[in-house]
Order: C-alpha cells, then sequence, then structure tokens
C-alpha cells in the first residue's frame, strides 16, 4: 500500500502544518490559489481534517447584500458559487420564523434569557472606538 506523503503549505510565507497554523497565517490570496489549484482539498485529506474538507467541497450558495459582488469576483477567479434565488437571497423576519419553527419541532427551544447574538464582526462603532484608543496611545 501507498504511504501517504504529508505536505505543507506557505501562506504568508510561512510552513503551514495544521489548522491552527493556517488560521494564524491566513492569506486570502494564497488559500483562493490552493482552492483552485486543488492543493487545499488535498492538504486537508492528507493531514486528516475530514470535517473541513467536507465543507470545502460543499456547494456554495451565496446570500445577503454583498452576494452579487462576492459572486461576480470569486467567478471571475474561477471559483464555483451558485446565487441564491432572490427572494431567498436577503434576510427577512420570515427566514427567522422558519429556523425558530424547526428548533420547536427539534425541542431546541431556549429561554430569552439564554439567547446572545452572534457577530461576525465587531459593530463600526466599536471598531473606529478601538482605532481611536489605539491611535491615542
Amino acid at each position: 500500500m501507498a504511504k501517504t506523503i504529508k505536505f505543507n503549505l506557505i501562506c504568508d510565507n510561512t510552513p503551514v502544518r495544521t489548522i491552527e497554523d493556517l488560521q494564524n497565517n491566513f492569506s486570502i490570496e494564497d488559500v483562493l490559489d490552493y482552492y483552485r489549484n486543488g492543493l487545499l482539498c488535498r492538504w486537508l485529506k492528507v493531514r486528516g481534517y475530514e470535517e473541513e474538507l467536507k465543507k470545502v467541497e460543499k456547494e456554495k450558495i451565496v446570500v445577503g447584500d454583498g452576494a452579487r459582488l462576492c459572486y461576480n469576483t470569486l467567478t471571475e477567479q474561477g471559483i464555483t458559487l451558485k446565487m441564491a434565488p432572490e427572494h431567498l437571497r436577503m434576510q427577512s423576519a420570515w427566514g427567522v420564523a422558519r429556523a425558530a419553527l424547526e428548533l420547536v419541532r427539534s425541542g431546541g427551544l431556549v429561554s430569552g434569557e439564554e439567547l446572545a447574538p452572534v457577530y461576525c464582526r465587531l459593530s463600526q462603532a466599536e471598531r473606529e472606538r478601538l482605532e481611536r484608543e489605539a491611535k491615542s496611545k
């Protein structure tokens, strides 16, 4: 049986051996190149990152107010994406209600006290405040 050879990715001129290394030395240009040429999937497979590999190989559907920009930019770079239908592209109260219904059906309801927002990034006001504080030091 052939031996699997582990190899490193190079991100931001640094050898990447683990997911943590990839996060710490993340470079969008490098990762996009590895995605396009198939090395990212091969690296994930030989390193045993099966869950991450499934996510990378999964069909990607773009949504939200930046969907058109992301779709155009990334498809020009050779990345296969699908645009969500217009009526499903933006979040809505209907979508929240559908998600809540699924939670009710699965017994996953929580009290209002347990609800907490999950933000992908800091708000603009918070980013500007931190920037001002950094400049004043």
